[in-house]
Protein backbone atom coordinates (compact mmCIF):
# COMPACT_ATOMS: atom_id res chain seq x y z
CA UNK A 1 0.00 0.00 0.00
CA UNK A 2 1.37 3.52 -0.98
CA UNK A 3 1.50 6.10 1.75
CA UNK A 4 1.43 10.26 1.00
CA UNK A 5 4.51 11.90 2.32
CA UNK A 6 4.41 15.04 4.25
CA UNK A 7 5.74 16.87 1.23
CA UNK A 8 3.09 15.46 -0.72
CA UNK A 9 4.65 12.82 -2.66
CA UNK A 10 3.93 8.91 -3.06
CA UNK A 11 6.21 6.37 -0.72
CA UNK A 12 5.87 2.85 -1.52
CA UNK A 13 6.59 1.39 1.94
CA UNK A 14 8.60 -1.84 0.48
CA UNK A 15 11.03 0.72 -1.02
CA UNK A 16 14.98 -0.28 0.58
CA UNK A 17 15.79 3.37 -1.19
CA UNK A 18 13.51 5.11 1.12
CA UNK A 19 15.53 6.10 4.38
CA UNK A 20 12.55 5.21 6.70
CA UNK A 21 12.77 1.87 5.63
CA UNK A 22 16.37 1.71 7.04
CA UNK A 23 15.92 0.83 10.58
CA UNK A 24 13.58 -2.06 9.85
CA UNK A 25 15.48 -3.83 7.00
CA UNK A 26 18.64 -3.51 9.35
CA UNK A 27 16.51 -5.37 12.08
CA UNK A 28 15.69 -7.90 9.46
CA UNK A 29 19.15 -8.31 8.45
CA UNK A 30 20.55 -8.31 11.76
CA UNK A 31 17.73 -11.02 12.63
CA UNK A 32 18.50 -13.54 10.26
CA UNK A 33 22.74 -13.19 10.55
CA UNK A 34 21.97 -13.94 14.67
CA UNK A 35 19.98 -16.52 13.92
CA UNK A 36 22.31 -18.25 11.02
CA UNK A 37 25.31 -18.01 13.46
CA UNK A 38 23.56 -19.04 16.24
CA UNK A 39 23.24 -22.41 14.20
CA UNK A 40 27.24 -22.78 14.15
CA UNK A 41 27.20 -23.22 18.34
CA UNK A 42 25.34 -26.53 18.02
CA UNK A 43 24.09 -28.32 21.15
CA UNK A 44 25.50 -29.65 24.44
CA UNK A 45 25.39 -33.44 23.80
CA UNK A 46 22.83 -34.97 26.37
CA UNK A 47 23.59 -38.81 25.81
CA UNK A 48 27.46 -39.93 25.71
CA UNK A 49 29.02 -41.29 22.72
CA UNK A 50 28.86 -44.99 22.32
CA UNK A 51 32.37 -46.65 21.17
CA UNK A 52 31.48 -50.36 18.72
CA UNK A 53 32.43 -53.24 21.00
CA UNK A 54 36.07 -54.38 20.73
CA UNK A 55 35.27 -57.14 18.47
CA UNK A 56 33.54 -55.17 16.22
CA UNK A 57 36.79 -52.84 16.30
CA UNK A 58 39.25 -55.77 15.04
CA UNK A 59 36.45 -57.23 12.10
CA UNK A 60 36.39 -53.77 10.97
CA UNK A 61 40.22 -53.46 10.56
CA UNK A 62 40.59 -57.14 9.46
CA UNK A 63 37.84 -57.17 6.80
CA UNK A 64 39.40 -53.65 5.50
CA UNK A 65 42.74 -54.97 5.77
CA UNK A 66 42.19 -58.17 3.47
CA UNK A 67 39.86 -56.70 1.15
CA UNK A 68 42.89 -54.01 0.26
CA UNK A 69 45.40 -56.29 0.58
CA UNK A 70 43.44 -58.47 -2.01
CA UNK A 71 42.61 -55.24 -4.40
CA UNK A 72 46.90 -54.79 -4.00
CA UNK A 73 47.92 -58.34 -4.86
CA UNK A 74 45.43 -57.90 -7.82
CA UNK A 75 46.44 -55.00 -8.91
CA UNK A 76 49.91 -56.24 -8.53
CA UNK A 77 49.45 -59.31 -10.69
CA UNK A 78 47.86 -57.73 -13.20
CA UNK A 79 50.00 -54.34 -13.32
CA UNK A 80 46.98 -52.52 -12.81
CA UNK A 81 46.99 -49.27 -10.51
CA UNK A 82 45.24 -48.86 -7.34
CA UNK A 83 42.66 -46.15 -6.94
CA UNK A 84 42.96 -44.52 -3.89
CA UNK A 85 38.86 -44.96 -3.03
CA UNK A 86 38.85 -47.91 -2.76
CA UNK A 87 40.29 -47.42 1.10
CA UNK A 88 37.34 -45.02 2.15
CA UNK A 89 35.19 -47.70 0.32
CA UNK A 90 36.78 -50.55 2.58
CA UNK A 91 36.29 -48.52 5.74
CA UNK A 92 32.57 -48.07 4.65
CA UNK A 93 31.53 -51.27 4.10
CA UNK A 94 33.12 -52.91 7.32
CA UNK A 95 32.84 -50.05 9.75
CA UNK A 96 32.41 -46.24 9.63
CA UNK A 97 34.60 -43.49 8.94
CA UNK A 98 35.75 -42.45 5.80
CA UNK A 99 39.59 -41.99 6.44
CA UNK A 100 40.86 -45.04 4.69
CA UNK A 101 41.33 -43.87 1.42
CA UNK A 102 43.46 -40.80 2.75
CA UNK A 103 45.82 -43.79 4.44
CA UNK A 104 46.07 -45.78 1.76
CA UNK A 105 47.26 -43.01 -0.70
CA UNK A 106 49.76 -42.21 2.22
CA UNK A 107 51.42 -45.84 2.63
CA UNK A 108 50.76 -46.32 -1.40
CA UNK A 109 52.93 -42.94 -2.38
CA UNK A 110 55.32 -43.52 0.21
CA UNK A 111 54.52 -39.72 1.54
CA UNK A 112 56.56 -38.18 4.14
CA UNK A 113 55.36 -37.48 7.94
CA UNK A 114 54.45 -34.31 7.07
CA UNK A 115 52.08 -35.41 4.75
CA UNK A 116 50.05 -35.68 7.82
CA UNK A 117 50.19 -31.72 8.43
CA UNK A 118 50.33 -30.70 5.38
CA UNK A 119 47.54 -31.57 3.32
CA UNK A 120 45.60 -33.66 5.82
CA UNK A 121 45.31 -31.30 8.97
CA UNK A 122 44.67 -27.73 6.65
CA UNK A 123 42.37 -30.17 4.49
CA UNK A 124 40.18 -31.24 7.30
CA UNK A 125 40.24 -27.57 8.93
CA UNK A 126 38.91 -25.67 5.93
CA UNK A 127 36.56 -28.00 5.20
CA UNK A 128 34.93 -28.17 8.70
CA UNK A 129 34.70 -24.46 7.98
CA UNK A 130 33.53 -24.49 4.73
CA UNK A 131 30.97 -27.08 6.38
CA UNK A 132 30.12 -24.54 9.14
CA UNK A 133 28.78 -21.46 6.77
CA UNK A 134 27.43 -24.07 3.71
CA UNK A 135 25.03 -26.87 5.87
CA UNK A 136 23.92 -23.85 8.15
CA UNK A 137 22.22 -21.67 4.78
CA UNK A 138 19.29 -24.39 4.93
CA UNK A 139 17.12 -23.81 7.20
CA UNK A 140 16.81 -27.34 7.86
CA UNK A 141 19.90 -28.19 8.64
CA UNK A 142 22.44 -27.71 11.87
CA UNK A 143 25.93 -28.10 11.79
CA UNK A 144 27.42 -29.19 13.65
CA UNK A 145 25.06 -30.79 15.87
CA UNK A 146 27.24 -31.67 18.85
CA UNK A 147 30.67 -30.10 18.93
CA UNK A 148 32.04 -32.80 21.63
Amino acid sequence: MQEVKKSGGIVDPSDPSDPGNAKPLIRLVSSLLIRYISKMKGYKRTTPLVSPPPLDVILTWLGAFLGITAIALFAQQYTLPVVASFGASAVLIYGAPPGGATALFAVLSKAHPSYILTPIAAGAVILVIVGLFVNNLSPNRQYPRYWY
